[in-house]
């Protein structure tokens, strides 16, 4: 009994493959970018902050300005008891 319900489920399970399969291919088109040809690209990141803030020589574009925080960590023994 059990051998019949494995072949008529083989049908269901090749679908499920097929399904898995095609979904993938979709995501992978989308993500590559083969179905959204205006998508915002490096190059046109780069030449949006150059219209916006004017060329500077010598800077990477979007690149971090590089802030700085300092400070002090102290243990207490007393906040072990919280853990």
């Amino acid at each position: 009994m059990a051998r019949s319900n494995e072949i008529s489920n083989r049908p269901v399970g090749l679908a499920l493959i097929g399904c898995a399969l095609i979904c993938t291919i979709i995501v992978f088109g989308y993500v590559a970018g083969w179905w959204s040809p205006q998508r915002l690209t490096q190059d046109r990141l780069a030449a949006a902050f150059v219209q916006v803030n004017g060329p500077h020589p010598g800077f990477r574009l979007n690149h971090a300005k590089g802030g700085w925080a300092g400070g002090l960590l102290v243990i207490s023994w007393v906040a072990v008891g919280v853990y």
